[in-house]
């Protein structure tokens, strides 16, 4: 019986080539352009997961209180981290990750600048980082080493093993080679490619020695690692009495520490975003499966005869239901071959427009080639589910007769369905021009000056930053040089600004 199902269904498709090559392309398009989006919010939604110890890592954050409106800040003192460590068991490890300010990294006669990572020598043992170079056991325990990824350490190096080698850090501090790590993946919330032993910062180049031990200024991230992921609430009910052990009186009321899941980072900032880009694609699957509903309904009538047919000689309507069902599904799996090609070649240009390294090799992980099995069937059914219903009801003395009686409603619903499909096209294009005529908007917008003739300078040396005023007068002692001169602004990151 199976076989004889699938016998007709590919009898009527070749006998129809113009029916069934409208419906393939439609529910090709369809099936590729969700096939594309599910690619981006796989991506998403894989954020930090490629860490083998996620589902225990938390980011400590705080709502602070600083001129009187709460918000949340990312950044804790240095001392919380090891503290914390101290005082509750259910903290199995911390590391302490500072940003630096753009720097200049020399070995012999090769020079990068770039924005390194200060950081405990815990984060080998809470991130997953493999070594391509060095022992787990040495990578940043002393003053002065630094730990390189793979994609750093060739632009120095070449294809060398750097370790014990050393390299100078803006000129005045020299750095030994711990290691290399293998680079940070893409779909990671924290991004670097230099990483500088935390003990560094005790140097008095860079001045941030009293810091480590102040509990005052807020300027690392600072990431746990918990025994127990079910544990994180029981340690959040902690923790007010926890600032009020450390934190002065003054500060006590301003910080409300709380802890953020690794793997919810990234989406925090992207939600939005995911949650528009999943109802579109499901808005165009519905699209395709209405138009094959239509186009089914539409060439009933030349179907009726032959389920008639089945029915004198003994088909009961369940049989009925599944023919029709089957035949929708197989044409809905060719289709889902055909949305393979179409977004194997259209994925350059998706690409290049999310700005993501997307490949068309992550659909054979199995829970997400599960997932694409899954929704094909599903669009299978729902696109053939009504011309099923409406064809096993046919009454084989009326069709025998040359007669088929119309059910009633099924009119109002085809043109319901039209309806329907014309709204959501038309929502789409407008969402569409929208959306590119604002980012058209922000490209060409005033900005209130000629931004061709701004020069903008970033201040890293702390030999220049001691000498700012006088690098004002001097740029300023011409007249005619400038015509406006900016303001200086100090960031809690140790970065200096000359705008002009």
């Amino acid at each position: 019986m199976l076989k004889n199902y699938f016998k007709t269904a590919f009898r009527n498709l070749w006998r129809n080539k113009g029916y069934a090559s409208i419906n393939l392309l439609g529910l090709a398009i369809g099936l590729a352009a969700f096939i594309l989006i599910s690619l981006y919010i796989n991506d998403e939604l894989s954020y930090d997961r490629y860490n083998i110890k996620a589902d225990r890592i938390f980011m400590m954050e705080e709502n602070a209180n600083w001129t009187g409106k709460w918000e949340i800040c990312s950044m804790t003192s240095a001392p919380m981290g090891p503290a914390l460590v101290r005082d509750y068991p259910e903290v199995e490890n911390q590391v302490r990750i500072v940003p630096s300010f753009k720097a200049t990294l020399k070995y012999k006669d090769k020079a990068f600048s770039e924005y390194p990572n200060f950081a405990d020598a815990s984060i080998f043992d809470i991130f997953t980082l493999p070594l391509v170079y060095g022992q787990p056991a040495n990578m940043l325990k002393d003053i002065n080493t630094v730990a390189l990824s793979q994609t750093m350490s060739r632009k120095l190096f070449g294809n060398e093993n750097p370790v014990g080698k050393v390299i100078s850090f803006n000129g005045n501090i020299d750095l030994r080679v711990d290691g290399v790590f293998e680079d940070v993946p893409h779909n990671s919330y924290i991004q670097f490619d230099i990483l500088i032993s935390f003990e560094t910062l005790t140097n008095e180049s860079i001045g941030w020695k009293e810091e480590i031990n102040n509990w005052g200024p807020h300027n690392n991230y600072t990431y746990l690692l918990l025994r127990s992921a079910g544990q994180a609430k029981q340690l959040e009910k902690q923790f007010p009495a926890f600032i009020k052990k450390y934190m002065d009186k003054e500060d006590q009321a301003k910080f409300r520490p709380f802890l953020e899941p690794l793997t919810s980072l990234h989406l925090k900032t992207a939600s939005t975003s995911l949650k528009i880009f999943t109802i579109v694609s499901i808005f165009i699957l519905l699209l395709a499966c209405i138009n094959y509903m239509n186009l089914a309904t539409a060439r009933s009538g030349k179907r009726a005869r032959e389920v008639g047919m089945r029915k004198v000689v003994g088909a009961n309507r369940r049989q009925i239901i599944g023919q029709f069902l089957g035949e929708s599904v197989i044409l809905t799996f060719i289709a889902f071959l055909i949305a393979l090609s179409l977004a194997e070649i259209f994925l350059p240009l998706f690409r290049n427009i999310t700005q993501k390294p997307l490949f068309m090799a992550s659909i054979f992980q199995w829970k997400f080639l599960l997932f694409l099995i899954g929704t094909t069937i599903l669009v299978g059914l729902l696109s053939g589910f009504y011309s099923a219903f409406y064809l096993s009801f046919v009454q084989p003395a009326i069709v025998l007769k040359g007669k088929i009686l119309s059910p009633k409603g099924q009119n109002v619903l085809r043109k319901s369905l039209v309806i329907f499909q014309f709204i959501v096209s038309i929502f789409l294009v407008i969402a569409s021009i929208t959306i590119y005529r604002q980012v058209n908007y922000l490209k060409n917008f005033d900005l209130g000056f000629d931004k061709e003739n701004v020069i903008y300078l970033e201040l890293n040396s702390p030999n220049i930053q001691e000498k700012v005023q006088v690098l004002k007068r001097g740029a300023t002692s011409k007249p005619g040089n400038f015509k406006c001169f900016g303001k200086f602004l100090y960031h809690r990151q140790r970065r200096w600004w000359l705008g002009c």
